[in-house]
């Protein structure tokens, strides 16, 4: 393989399992070239190594899925879970457990729309003001809930008013 080069690797779904075997093997296989590339460095120019991977950092990209590629191309962000900094729709998960889990999500809400549906409402009736801070990330996105806030107990609207004091815009 190039120096440089990006290889993606398929994975295709299936089961939870299946899907995080496919990026920890990718992780793997990525870790053994790098191993080797050491070895035949150290073959070529001398030195010592213990050939330990200390710490392993790996790309879990994932393109292609609908949700990521109607992300604004401009729009960027990175956190500890997962990030998006390149003017492409390639959004990066720390690892690979968080990537399996977002593909497997989302192959659930293809699947069964209706089950997703149905764990959305009972997600509300149990938290309402809960469920509304996973929805909304901007003032903006009030708008969208209107209906629903209005329809919240004074005390979730106070709470919900809190929260979007933080959100700052």
């Amino acid at each position: 393989m190039e120096t440089g080069v990006l290889e993606w690797f398929r994975i295709g779904l299936g089961s939870l399992d299946e899907i995080r075997k496919g990026f920890v093997d990718a992780c793997d296989k990525l870790r053994d070239r790098g191993l080797l590339a050491l070895r035949d460095y150290r073959g070529r120019f001398g030195g010592v190594c213990d050939f330990v991977v200390l710490r392993l950092v790996c790309e879990n990209k994932v393109m292609g899925e609908d949700v990521l590629g109607g992300l604004p191309e401009s729009l960027r962000w990175q956190d500890q879970v997962s990030k998006k900094v390149y003017f492409n729709n390639c959004v990066e998960w720390s690892s690979p457990v968080l990537a399996s889990n977002f593909v497997s999500n989302r192959s659930l809400e293809n699947f069964a729309p209706e089950l997703v549906g149905e764990l959305r409402r009972l997600s509300f009736l149990v938290s309402p003001v809960g469920f509304l801070k996973s929805k909304i990330k901007r003032v903006d996105d009030v708008f969208e809930y209107g209906e629903v806030i209005r329809g919240l107990s004074e005390g979730d609207r106070f709470e919900l008013s809190n929260y979007l004091f933080s959100l700052g815009g």
